[in-house]
């Protein structure tokens, strides 16, 4: 319609009719324009806060899930270290439930909660840049980077309890069968052991647990970072 006035306008020569005709037409695609950029807004809005309602979920579920884990490697820190101590007095502990509690506590370990699936949708797609609060990125990338340190720790500290020959897997055995581990019951689990062997053990102990606290130590660091996540998302819902 626009198009044939201007051509009718263009025949008979009517500039001024042009020049408004045209200037119409900018001012059309311009709003088409703005419009669309301020609906693309709103979507991005809405898709945002739905991201940040999921991450805040998620992540306060993350938190609750790695706080007792936290408190079960200090448990299992503390437990090897009740151990080292009989093994440097050469004196074994006063009772056999309290020996395998000690054995169970060195070969345990109490891994940390996946990164919440949300997160790592965010990741693989390259969308964190796109939120707006750098404040909340920030705290993402912290959380990643301790995220990964953690893990590291944790593949550290498998071979350290998992050689078997280790004094520690040539004087203890364990249970074969599977309803002794489901209980969860170090005298269910481990069947014998040799306090002659495991005295000879000490350097061995002393390493396991000085990666449980390592292992403790970053846990705690990672926990502190999911705490500044789930700071920044309750400031932005």
């Amino acid at each position: 319609m626009i198009l044939r006035r201007v051509i009718d306008h263009f025949r008979k020569q009517e500039w001024t009719a042009i020049a408004i005709d045209f200037l119409i037409v900018v001012i059309g695609v311009f709003i088409g324009i703005q419009v669309s950029n301020l609906n693309a807004e709103r979507a991005a809005r809405v898709e945002e806060a739905r991201i940040i309602d999921r991450l805040h979920t998620e992540f306060v579920d993350l938190r609750e899930q790695t706080k007792p884990r936290i408190a079960r490697i200090e448990t299992y820190a503390r437990r090897t270290g009740k151990l080292i101590d009989h093994i440097r007095s050469g004196v074994p502990p006063a009772t056999d439930s309290e020996m395998r509690t000690y054995l169970d506590a060195v070969w345990s370990n109490s891994g940390l909660p996946p990164a919440p699936a949300s997160y790592l949708e965010l990741i693989n797609s390259g969308s964190i840049a796109r939120l707006s609060d750098p404040e909340l990125r920030a705290a993402l990338t912290r959380y990643a980077q301790r995220n990964e340190v953690a893990a590291t720790s944790w593949n550290t500290m498998f071979p350290l309890f998992n050689d078997p020959r280790s004094v520690f897997h040539e004087a203890v055995r364990f249970s074969t069968d599977f309803d002794a581990y489901v209980s969860a019951e170090p005298e269910a689990i481990i069947e014998s052991y040799d306090w002659e062997k495991l005295k000879q053990g000490g350097a061995e102990f002393e390493n396991i647990q000085a990666a449980q606290w390592q292992q403790y130590y970053f846990a705690n660091n990672l926990l502190d970072a999911i705490d500044g996540v789930v700071r920044q998302l309750e400031k932005r819902r």
